[in-house]
């Protein structure tokens, strides 16, 4: 059909509008139900987001909670974790309009922003046991105009701070933290996954109690007691 729309109705501009209004005039009864012919074919699978979902199943079995931030960093809070300049994790893309400038810059580590939740909860007045964890997008600053993102899973322990009568007599979170990384290692089933202790001082580490985790001949992550300076800067205790 070739229409012309009568002047006084220019709402009539598309194709459609002259459907909707045939469909007004003899009733949208006349009108029969048809599905619409589609292709549909199975979604392909997503082996990272597999590997997350079972991750995060496993975290929550161990006692952890999921906490979600912005992929958005505080400038202040990447320099109180003293990554050598050389570190990727010092390479931070700068966002060219932040809304603000303690949001200014793309996280290159999910710890800095997990330490802050931490120091939230306890000046709420939480005095219990904190384990939380979050999997999310870092990157890293490879060019001018160039950066490489990454999925990583972070995560922290922080024992009760109430004083007992005779003192703590609960495990170390540093051994804890170890069964944990193994039991995500044990999970994730990739061959050649092993914890090393040895001469790789992580700033942000205690010095005396960290480990790498290993894939290979490659560092694939860290874990280790949190550094007695950042934990004083930061009034964080245990």
């Amino acid at each position: 059909l070739e229409v012309i729309a009568p002047s006084y109705r220019p709402d009539l501009g598309l194709e459609i509008d002259l459907i909707e209004e045939i469909a007004r005039l003899a009733g949208y009864h006349a009108i029969p139900a048809t599905m619409p012919r589609m292709r549909m074919a199975p979604l392909k699978r997503n082996p990272g987001l597999e590997l997350a979902s079972r991750l995060r199943e496993r975290m929550a079995a161990l006692g952890f909670n999921e906490v979600l931030h912005t992929n958005f960093e505080d400038p202040r809070r990447l320099a109180i974790m003293r990554f050598d300049e050389n570190d990727p994790r010092q390479k931070a893309v700068r966002l060219a309009n932040p809304l603000s400038e303690n949001e200014s810059l793309l996280r290159t580590s999910l710890l800095p922003k997990l330490l802050a939740a931490l120091v939230m909860n306890r000046s709420r007045g939480d005095s219990g046991m904190i384990r939380i964890y979050e999997i999310n997008a870092v990157f890293e600053r490879t060019g001018p105009a160039a950066a490489l993102q990454r999925t990583m899973l972070s995560g922290l322990i922080s024992p009760e701070q109430e004083k007992a009568l005779w003192g703590n007599s609960a495990a170390d979170p540093f051994y804890e933290l170890k069964g944990v990384v193994e039991q995500i290692l044990g999970l994730s089933r990739f061959p050649g996954f092993r914890l090393e202790t040895g001469p790789s001082p992580q700033p942000h580490l205690h010095p005396g109690k960290q480990a790498r985790v290993m894939a290979g001949a490659a560092e694939a992550g860290t874990l280790g007691d949190l550094h007695p300076r950042i934990g004083r800067e930061l009034e964080i205790k245990g």
